[in-house]
C-alpha cells in the first residue's frame, strides 16, 4: 500500500513539473500569433519641407509669383524676368521669404522690382539671396513695418537698392552700384553690418530714432550715411562719397539729437563737390571719431553739441566747426586748410591740441562769450584768434608755440596774463597764457 502511494505521488509530481516546464517555454517564446505589420517611419515630403516653393505659386497681372497667405516660402531656382513683371509680390502679413541663395534678375530698363510688398504689412522677412538689374528698386518693402531684410545683395537696380518700413532691421546686406540710394529705412530701425558702395545718391538713408552700427558707405554720389533725428551711429566708416553731381556732400549727415561714436569719415567730396566728413544738427554728440582729408570741414556740429576726443586733419577747410553753446574737448586737429577749431559764440573749447593749421588759426572764435581754456596750439598762422569787435571771450591757461601771431585777440576779452620767453615760470597767476 505504501509503495502504491509513493508511486502515485511521484507521478503527480512529474506531471506538475512537466506542466511547469511547458509553461515556461511557452512564455519565453511569446505568442504564436503573427505580429501586425510595422507602421511607416518615413516622413512625407510636406513634413521634410514644410515651406512652400515660390515657383509653385501663381502670379498676378503685375508679378510672376504672388504670396497672398501668411507662411514660409522659398525659391528653388533663379527667377529671370523677361515679361516686365515684378518677380515676387507679397500681399499678406507674417511672411518669410527665403531666396535660398538664388537670384532675382530683372530686365534692366522696365520699371519693375525683384520683390514688392503691397499694402500696409507687418512681420515680413526676406533673406539669403541677390536682386539685380531691375528697372525700379530691387526690394520695395517700404510699407512693411516690424520687418526684416537680412543677407541680401542688391546691385545694378535703377530705382535704388532696397527699402523697408518703420521699426524694422536690415542686417548683413550689400547695396552696390544702384541708381538712387542703396539702403533706405523708415523710423525706429536698426541697420547693422551692411555695406553700401557706388550708389548714385546716398549709401544708407534712415528715418528718426534709428541705430546704424558697423556699416561701411563708400564712393556714393552724394552722402555716405544720412539719418533723421534721435539716431545713434557707431563703428561706421564712410569714405570717398560725393561727386560733381552734388555740390555739397557728406560722409555722415545726421539730424538733431544724434550721437556718433567711433566712426571714421574721410576723403569725402570729389571734384566739384564740397565734402564734409561729419555734419550734425542741434544737440548732438560726436565722440572718438576721425575725420580726415575731406574737401570741406572735418566735423561740423550744430548748436549745443559736444565734440569729444576726436581727430580732424588735412581737411580743405577747418578741422572742427561748432555753432553756439557747444563744447569741444580733448580733440586733435592738424594740417587743415583754414582753422583747426572754429566756433561761433558761447562755446567751451578746452584741452585741445591744434597743430600746423598754416593758413588759419589753431582756435578761432567768430563771436563772443566763448571760454578758451587749457589748449595747446602750435605752428599755426594765428595761435588763438578772436574777431574784431567781438568781446567777452574768456581766454585762459593756454599755450601757443611757433605761430606767426601766438595770440590775435581783440582787447575787450577776458585774457589771462601773457607769459612769453624761455626760462623759469615765476608767475603764480593760475589763469596765465603762455607764448614763446
Amino acid at each position: 500500500m505504501i509503495t502504491e502511494q509513493k508511486k502515485t505521488r511521484m507521478a503527480v509530481g512529474l506531471l506538475a513539473l512537466t506542466g511547469l516546464v511547458v509553461y515556461s517555454l511557452t512564455a519565453a517564446a511569446g505568442s504564436l500569433e503573427p505580429a501586425a505589420a510595422p507602421a511607416p517611419t518615413m516622413k512625407t515630403l510636406d513634413e521634410v519641407e514644410a515651406r512652400t516653393a515660390v515657383q509653385k505659386l501663381g502670379g498676378s497681372v503685375t508679378a510672376h509669383h504672388l504670396i497672398d497667405q501668411p507662411g514660409s516660402y522659398y525659391l528653388t531656382a533663379n527667377i529671370v524676368d523677361e515679361a516686365g513683371k515684378n518677380a515676387v509680390e507679397i500681399a499678406a502679413d507674417n511672411v518669410t521669404l527665403d531666396l535660398n541663395g538664388f537670384a532675382l534678375i530683372g530686365p534692366g530698363s522696365l520699371a519693375v522690382s525683384g520683390i514688392v510688398v503691397t499694402g500696409a504689412r507687418v512681420n515680413i522677412a526676406i533673406t539669403n539671396g541677390s536682386i539685380s538689374n531691375w528697372g525700379s528698386i530691387g526690394i520695395n518693402a517700404a510699407s512693411a513695418a516690424g520687418s526684416q531684410i537680412e543677407n541680401i545683395r542688391v546691385s545694378g537696380n535703377m530705382g535704388g537698392g532696397l527699402s523697408i518700413g518703420d521699426n524694422s532691421t536690415v542686417a548683413n546686406c550689400k547695396a552696390n552700384s544702384n541708381t538712387g540710394s542703396g539702403i533706405v529705412t523708415g523710423s525706429g530701425c536698426r541697420v547693422s553690418y551692411c555695406m553700401a558702395k557706388s550708389n548714385t545718391i546716398t549709401g544708407i538713408v534712415s528715418g528718426d530714432r534709428t541705430t546704424i552700427e558697423n556699416c561701411t558707405a563708400e564712393s556714393n554720389g552724394s552722402t555716405g550715411i544720412s539719418t533723421g533725428s534721435y539716431t545713434t551711429i557707431t563703428n561706421c566708416t564712410t569714405a570717398s562719397n560725393g561727386n560733381s553731381s552734388y555740390p555739397v556732400s557728406y560722409g555722415i549727415q545726421a539730424g538733431t539729437d544724434c550721437t556718433i561714436i567711433n566712426c571714421n569719415s574721410s576723403n569725402n567730396g570729389g571734384a566739384g563737390s564740397v565734402g564734409k566728413g561729419i555734419k550734425t544738427g542741434f544737440r548732438s554728440s560726436v565722440i572718438n571719431c576721425t575725420a580726415n582729408s575731406n574737401t570741406s570741414d572735418g566735423i561740423d556740429a550744430g548748436k549745443h553739441s559736444s565734440i569729444i576726443e576726436c581727430t580732424a586733419g588735412s581737411n580743405s577747410a577747418s578741422g572742427i566747426s561748432a555753432a553756439y553753446g557747444s563744447t569741444i574737448s580733448n580733440c586733435t586737429t592738424g594740417g587743415n586748410g583754414v582753422d583747426g577749431i572754429v566756433v561761433t559764440s558761447e562755446c567751451r573749447v578746452v584741452g585741445n591740441t591744434c597743430d600746423y593749421n598754416a593758413s588759419g588759426a589753431g582756435i578761432h572764435t567768430l563771436y563772443s562769450s566763448n571760454r578758451i581754456e587749457n589748449n595747446h596750439v602750435t605752428d599755426n598762422k594765428s595761435g588763438i584768434k578772436t574777431e574784431l569787435n567781438q568781446g567777452d571771450n574768456f581766454i585762459i591757461k593756454n599755450s601757443s608755440h611757433g605761430s606767426v601771431s601766438p595770440y590775435d585777440l581783440y582787447s575787450v576779452n577776458y585774457i589771462g596774463p601773457m607769459i612769453s620767453g624761455a626760462g623759469v615760470i615765476t608767475s603764480v597767476n593760475p589763469w596765465a597764457n603762455f607764448a614763446d
